[in-house]
């Protein structure tokens, strides 16, 4: 099975915002053709038209924050005259101990996904590691897939986040790989100065979690290229082309060398395994 490989420009966000036509070119020359944004980048339907013409990139993807019906038909205006297929939401935070507002959530997901899916888009949920904190013995993650329609809520999982919540997984995705669309990859080094799960003394499990709790993992040397780190990436990888998953866009949150070094050693890794399409 063919898998196809975008990059997630959050991992050149710093170099975007000096130069943002100059960032998407040094992306085209380092043989990337499909790119994943985290947000529109102050740039009209129009300008980021042209931006993409002139570099040949495709947008195949866009994080949308949280799922909103009352935006999400502008949403879908903007990003589909720039033909993207996938929007993706996600880094959503849950009450503590309250499954009902996760079953809540789940109603709006699937109607945000079928209004996506009128229009031939798919929905995606990007998770990080707070939707694996268990309410009632089940991780958040789990009672939004077990209660969304698969036809209306596809999954980006990020491997990172899912491992740094210590969830194994491999064996997650052995569970829920049908619901997969798109595989998002980074890696976690063997000298981190922290744990590899993050409720094993760096957040509590029982607390209230919000988006403070980043502040917590925002250090450079808890994130490694590709390969280069303790999470088994080349398993999940082949896990994801034997079961048909069509994408995985490399995520490097932050880095140590470089960033278009890193994109290069990420995009070299990734090389090694046939029926990579980039």
């Amino acid at each position: 099975m063919t898998m196809q490989v975008g990059l997630q420009l959050y991992a050149l966000r710093e170099q975007m915002k000096e130069d943002l036509a100059g960032t998407l070119k040094k992306v085209a020359e380092a043989g990337y053709k499909q790119i994943e944004i985290a947000d529109r980048m102050g740039k009209s339907v129009q300008e980021m038209k042209a931006l993409l013409e002139e570099t040949g990139l495709n947008l195949m993807g866009a994080h949308i924050g949280s799922a909103d019906l009352d935006s999400i038909k502008a949403e879908l205006e903007y990003y589909g005259e720039l033909g993207v297929k996938y929007l993706v939401c996600g880094n959503d935070f849950f009450p503590y101990g309250v499954p009902g507002e996760v079953l809540k959530r789940c109603t709006v997901y699937n109607r945000v996904g079928e209004i996506c899916r009128e229009n031939g888009v798919t929905l995606c949920y990007h998770n990080h590691f707070q939707e694996f904190q268990r309410l009632c013995r089940i991780p958040s993650m789990e009672w939004i897939l077990e209660n969304t329609d698969p036809g209306l809520l596809s999954l980006e999982l990020d491997v990172y986040w899912s491992s740094r919540a210590g969830i194994d997984t491999v064996e997650f995705l052995k569970r829920y790989i049908d619901r997969v669309a798109i595989l998002h990859l980074k890696d976690f080094p063997a000298d981190a100065p922290q744990k590899l799960d993050m409720f094993d003394g760096v957040v509590l499990p029982y607390q209230q979690l919000s988006n403070e709790a980043f502040d917590l993992v925002s250090d450079k040397r808890l994130f490694t290229e590709l390969g280069d780190g303790i999470l088994p990436l080349k398993e999940m990888i082949e896990m994801g082309k034997a079961a048909g998953v069509p994408w995985t866009v490399i995520d490097q949150d932050s880095t140590q060398i470089d960033p278009y070094d890193s994109i290069r050693r990420n995009k070299a890794f990734l090389e090694q395994f046939d029926g990579m399409t980039f």
